[in-house]
């Protein structure tokens, strides 16, 4: 049977899922939709993505993929109206000329209501896949303003079909708005990955951020001046995000231990964990970070505040409760081979059970064979796509 068209809309996806080299965008959660949509062509769905516009033609075609653009705002509109005409009404002649049978949206942001709409008004499927750790907490969504969050939580109210990424975020979910949705676990492949090692390098890698605590990594460095660390990852946010990566890289000027390797194309990344001995992650909030499955498919141990769980409740990082635990939990894994090879060996496991790429492949098709044919119900965990009280 022909399967359904797939369309994604994702504002910020275009540089990542095209790589090309010109464009700089390297977020987790578009990394993640460019390994869901190779998954969903590998099993024959025909894929759509509208997203922002970066200078590339209003439509083109992409390895197969039908790409629309969302025209820029500049110079249209009213001011202090444009937010919702033209950017949000923009949305809807795109999802009508590409006629999706399900819409896949992600992250908490204006466009899942858009996206809700559409769905209602033409009888199909939307899919919200969650990104991030507090999205479905109750109260402000730090980051995202009170509109985005309004509109969201409305969107989110009347999707079909919820992704959790872990176990907090689908109890969370239960637990704040009375709405089930489905685990489905991170995925990602390297085929020309080579494996860490106990003397290389310490990482951090994403993007220079205040929310991602890069200057704890700073202080990681000074503790141990005898050990190379890298800062992986370009700033955002503009001028401000170029001001706060100089004042970092000001603060780090006596470490010769400490190198800012800066913005590295997503093609590219996995070569700068290839011989690393730990990758950290100082974040206070995560979804699910790539960068612990390019560590674990290597053998790299990760030591992190933040600490995914699968439903089973295990966890394949080093968990640390505050800087001086980590730095602690940094000097074992430094010194001692055996606390490594655990590590090593904790992570991997961890990838090998539930992140394989074809451990993801087995859950889309599953519940996407569901959800188009109108069997979500009991498959995907009792209550997915009810549409249950979400308020603000």
């Amino acid at each position: 049977m022909k399967k359904p068209l797939v369309v994604f809309v994702s504002p910020n996806l275009y540089p990542v899922l095209t790589q090309r080299r010109d464009l700089k965008g390297a977020g987790g959660a578009e990394v993640q939709q460019t390994e869901i949509i190779k998954i969903l062509q590998e099993l024959g769905y025909p894929i759509g993505v509208i997203t922002d516009d970066f200078g590339q033609a209003d439509r083109e075609n992409w390895n197969g993929i039908s790409i629309s653009k969302i025209p820029s705002i500049k110079k249209r509109g009213m001011k202090g109206t444009r937010f919702i005409h033209p950017r949000l009404t923009d949305y809807l002649p795109l999802l009508n000329a590409q006629d999706p049978q399900i819409v896949y949206t992600r992250c908490a942001a204006a466009q899942v209501a858009v996206c809700a709409y559409f769905a209602k008004r033409r009888a199909r499927k939307l899919i919200y896949h969650a990104a991030n750790d507090l999205e479905f907490q109750r109260g402000p969504i730090p980051g995202v303003s009170a509109i985005d969050t309004s509109l969201f939580r409305w969107g989110l109210r009347n999707a079909n079909l919820i992704i959790s990424q872990n176990s907090l975020q689908k109890n969370a979910l239960r637990t704040c708005w009375g709405r089930e949705s489905v685990v489905v676990e991170s995925s990602y492949e390297d085929s020309a990955a080579h494996r860490g090692s106990f003397e290389g390098p310490i990482l951090l890698v994403g993007t220079v951020k205040p929310v991602k605590r890069p200057e704890l990594f700073i202080e990681l460095a000074r503790k141990l001046p005898y050990r190379k660390f890298k800062i992986i990852g370009g700033p955002v946010g503009g001028e401000n995000g170029v001001s706060y990566l100089r004042k970092l890289k000001s603060d780090a000027s006596d470490l010769s231990n400490l190198e800012f390797i800066g913005f590295v194309p997503v093609g590219d990344v996995g070569k700068q964990f290839d011989g690393a001995s730990i990758l950290v992650n100082t974040s206070e909030t995560e979804g699910f970070p790539n960068t612990f499955l390019q560590a674990w498919l290597r053998g790299i141990p990760t030591l992190s505040f933040v600490e995914p769980k699968d439903e089973s409740g295990r966890t394949g990082t080093i968990v640390a409760v505050d800087l001086e635990d980590m730095s602690n939990k940094m000097l074992a894994l430094t010194s001692d081979i055996e606390t490594w090879q655990h590590g090593s060996r904790a992570g991997e496991d961890q990838y090998l059970r539930l992140h394989t790429r074809q451990k993801a492949k087995d859950s889309y098709e599953r519940i996407l064979d569901a959800l188009h044919d109108g069997a979500v119900g009991e498959q995907l965990k009792n209550g997915v796509g009810e549409n249950r009280k979400i308020s603000q």
